[in-house]
C-alpha cells in the first residue's frame, strides 16, 4: 500500500490485494460538521448533466452519478461507517476498488484503493490513475463548497 497513507486510515482499507492505492487530504476546520457519508455524497453525487460535469471536472467527474438511496453512495455500496469515517466498495470485471472518507477536527481525507482483476486493469488504470490524482484534489474542495453552500445541517449529536 502506499507509503504515504497514515497508519490510522491504511487501517480501514480492507481490500485485499490491492495493486493501487492513494490518499487525499484537505485542510478544513469545519469538516466535523458534516458526516462522512454526507461528504460522501457531496464527492460522488451530482444532480447536474454529464455534459456540465464533464465540462467543470473532466473526464472522471463525467462518472459522478446522481443522489443514490441509503446504503450507496454514486453507484458505490456502503461497506462500514462510523462516527468518523465511510468505506465504500465497488466491484466490476475489471477492478476492484475501494474508497475510503475520515472526517477529521482538521480535515477531511479520501484514499482510494484498486485490486486489479484482469490483466489489462494494469494497463487501463495506469492511465486513469494519473487523471485520478490531479482529480481527487478538486472533488474535495469541491464538496467543502457545496456542503457549506447547501447549509447543510451539522451531524446530529
Amino acid at each position: 500500500m502506499g507509503p504515504d497513507v497514515p497508519i490510522e486510515e491504511r487501517a480501514l482499507v480492507t481490500l485485499l490485494g490491492a495493486h493501487y492505492i492513494d490518499h487525499h487530504a484537505m485542510a478544513a476546520e469545519d469538516a466535523q460538521r458534516w458526516s462522512p457519508e454526507q461528504w460522501g455524497r457531496a464527492m460522488f453525487e451530482d444532480r447536474r448533466s454529464l455534459l456540465q460535469r464533464t465540462r467543470d471536472l473532466g473526464f472522471l467527474g463525467a462518472l459522478l452519478s446522481s443522489p443514490q438511496p441509503e446504503g450507496r453512495v454514486a453507484g458505490w455500496t456502503v461497506d462500514d461507517t462510523t462516527a468518523g469515517w465511510l468505506r465504500m466498495e465497488s466491484t466490476s470485471q475489471l477492478t476492484s476498488d475501494q474508497v475510503v472518507v475520515c472526517v477529521h477536527a482538521e480535515g477531511v481525507t479520501l484514499t482510494t484503493a484498486v485490486r486489479y482483476e484482469r490483466s489489462i486493469s494494469r494497463i487501463a488504470w495506469r492511465l486513469i490513475s494519473t487523471q485520478h490524482r490531479r482529480f481527487a484534489p478538486t472533488v474535495l474542495r469541491r464538496a467543502h463548497r457545496l456542503l457549506a453552500s447547501r447549509g447543510n445541517p451539522p451531524i446530529p449529536s
